[in-house]
């Protein structure tokens, strides 16, 4: 800009005057009283546009004026200095207007930008010109308010008080979801924080230089893919003007508030297990089966979820899980709510959309499924699978994930072979108390068959079906096994089953798995879980002196007449070929060592109801003493 040099400013008195209700303050400096100031009717500040106007030439004296009859510069600066040469300068051009009669005439005019003030403060900008108006006015370009931005990814976040409030804000922004997040305002107002609704009177912009656009044209959905830094800020106002003629109302933008947007999140990764029909759905996620638009479109799985305060599916609660409960900390603390089974995701979800009475099974198959539920569930093309849609949900600070497309693999209908009744086998693992669970085992490999991978279920005596099981005939096939929790076992494989999953009076449900789109087979039901089998023997004392006693203990849940003893002596139980012998007439519960046992080993055979025997750990070698060998014999006797 240019710059006049070597003009001197006379001394100047401070003297105010208000102008424009206000908003924009105009003080003269009173110098020579041949001198003259612009006067508030000649200086028009243009928030919206961010400029300032000066006319050099008041319109009251002269209606008119012609560019070439006037030589005028206007000074400008925000750092008020008596040498006019820092100053800035704008040249003055000529403009037209409409007089109050309708006649269109020129007038001069300087017009300079205010854009680069500081939009967090108040700031005074001093105006002169260099022939009549030399006198120094300023301006007050007055800040109006302290804005701020937050955002959050659920406007049903716990720290947002007026959510209601803000749902219906938004209503007309369909630009905003769930999908993308929401911006949240405020304005500071006598030091505290309040709600600032007015969505239309906001405005956007990328960056530092990015061009400023109305709120409804902010769409998240493609700034979010790569995050994005936005700034914001309340629009100008240059007011009204009343009945007097003179404005009212105006205001200067707000302070810039700004916020980088994350880029959204990958999509979750979810397992579906074919083969037990369980999805690895966890705590942070929500899940749809026909995605779009509408919010309650997806149904949430974890203890954060703040959409529903009711159970889903009967008898299991996905939310608000707050692990007080004994029962649920039994049932989720080591589960953590993941692995849900396919079927009850789908009747969560189908419970949601009024359909009740939705059971699957495994002669149930997916054409079946598409006939039935095609309006509600998406399918594949091919219907060989059902697409789940899941997502991470939105927090208090990040907006919801990518969202992730899951096929659940249909059945191409029919079901593999029946089962073999002696596939498995179902014992009771080693335990002094019986708490050592059930061990079952998948017998089907062989040398030359590398055996069929098998699906376990329990079903327990809460069960509603349970009944139906321990009565003769069993009714083993109208069984509901929809919410049952399916197991795989592979060949030569063993599994465990702790106690606590399998209370006294349980059955388990065992099927072939299915394989190569498949369902599986039909299922057999083992015997009643009963905890009556021996699952422990051993000898009480490590005692290898002959005259010795030693003492046969089993586990706790037999008695002493429901099982029997038989004690054995061998050589060297060392060696792989090991031969136990029967120590004729020692089948007592107590057993006295003697000389004949000498340089050997002894150990017990304990037999309970299942007729399943079990031996102990040996003691010795037995060491002699000066006693007969055989003077103890008739101790050992039953």
């Amino acid at each position: 800009m240019k710059k006049l040099k070597g003009w001197k400013l006379a001394a100047f008195a401070l003297m105010f005057v208000l102008m424009l209700a206000g908003t924009v303050r105009l003080i003269a400096w009173a110098g020579d009283t041949t001198e003259e100031g612009f006067k508030p009717e000649q200086i028009e500040v243009d928030y919206i546009n961010e400029t300032v106007t000066v006319r050099v030439v008041d319109r009251s004296v002269y209606p008119t004026v012609d560019l070439d009859q006037i030589d005028y510069m206007v000074y400008y600066t925000d750092k008020y200095n008596k040498d006019l040469s820092k100053w800035d300068v704008c040249e003055v051009r000529e403009r037209e207007y409409i007089d109050e009669s309708g006649a269109t005439k020129k007038e001069a005019v300087a017009v300079f930008d205010i854009s680069w003030i500081n939009d967090s403060k108040t700031v005074r900008l001093y105006l002169c010109g260099n022939q009549k108006y030399t006198k120094v006015v300023a301006v007050d370009i007055v800040w109006e308010e302290n804005f701020k931005v937050d955002f959050t990814g659920t406007l049903l976040a716990t720290d947002i008080t007026q959510a209601e409030e803000w749902q219906e804000v938004y209503e007309d922004y369909p630009n905003f979801t769930e999908d993308t997040g929401y911006f949240i305002f405020y304005l500071e107002e006598d030091g505290r924080d309040n709600y600032y609704m007015n969505l239309e009177n906001i405005m956007w912009r990328k960056g530092e230089d990015g061009v400023w656009r109305e709120f409804s044209e902010l769409d998240l959905k493609e700034l979010n893919i790569r995050g994005v830094k936005l700034q914001f800020r309340i629009k100008a106002d240059n007011g009204i003007t009343d009945a007097e003629g003179n404005t009212v109302s105006m205001a200067r933008a707000s302070s810039t508030a700004k916020y980088s947007v994350s880029k959204l999140s990958s999509a979750p990764q979810v397992v579906v297990n074919a083969d037990t029909m369980t999805l690895a759905i966890k705590n942070g996620m929500e899940f749809s089966f026909k995605w779009g638009p509408e919010k309650d479109d997806w149904l949430m799985i974890p203890e954060y979820s703040k959409k529903f305060g009711e159970d889903l599916v009967d008898g299991v609660d996905f939310v608000n899980l707050d692990y007080r409960d004994a029962e649920y900390e039994e049932i989720y603390t080591n589960e953590r709510v993941s692995d849900l089974m396919v079927q009850q995701v789908l009747r969560a979800y189908l419970k949601e959309k009024g359909v009740s009475d939705f059971v699957m099974n495994s002669s149930m198959d997916y054409d079946t499924l598409y006939n039935k539920y095609k309006d509600y569930l998406t399918f594949t093309e091919e219907k060989d699978g059902i697409i789940l849609y899941v997502r991470e949900i939105g927090t208090e600070k990040d907006a919801a994930s990518k969202v992730a497309e899951v096929i659940i693999p249909c059945a191409k209908g029919g079901t593999l072979a029946t089962p073999n009744a002696d596939a498995l086998s179902f014992t009771y693992g080693e335990s002094k108390t019986n708490t050592g669970g059930i061990l079952v085992t998948n017998k089907t490999a062989t040398e030359t068959d590398p055996g069929v991978k098998y699906q376990v279920a329990i079903l327990t005596p809460d069960h509603p079906d349970y009944a139906k099981l321990t009565v003769e005939p069993k009714d083993t096939e109208n069984i509901d096994i929809s919410d049952l929790k399916w197991t795989s076992i592979k060949p030569g494989k063993t599994m465990k089953f702790a106690n606590k999953k399998v209370p006294k009076g349980s059955f388990f449900l065992y099927r072939i798995a299915g394989e190569d789109g498949n369902l599986p087979s039909t299922y057999l039901v083992s015997g009643e879980i009963k905890y009556d089998a021996l699952t422990y023997a051993g000898i009480a004392e490590d005692k290898k002196n002959s005259g010795e006693t030693l003492t046969a203990v089993f586990s706790t849940n037999l008695t002493k007449e429901q099982v029997s003893f038989k004690w054995q002596v061998c050589d060297d139980p060392k060696n792989a070929d090991a031969n136990w012998t029967d120590i004729g007439g020692a089948t007592a519960e107590t057993f006295v060592l003697t000389n004949t046992q000498a340089g050997k080993y002894v150990r017990v055979v304990i037999t309970g109801p299942d007729r399943n025997p079990i031996a102990s750990d040996y003691v010795g070698p037995i060491k002699a003493t000066e006693a007969p060998a055989d003077q103890n014999q008739n101790q050992n006797q039953q």
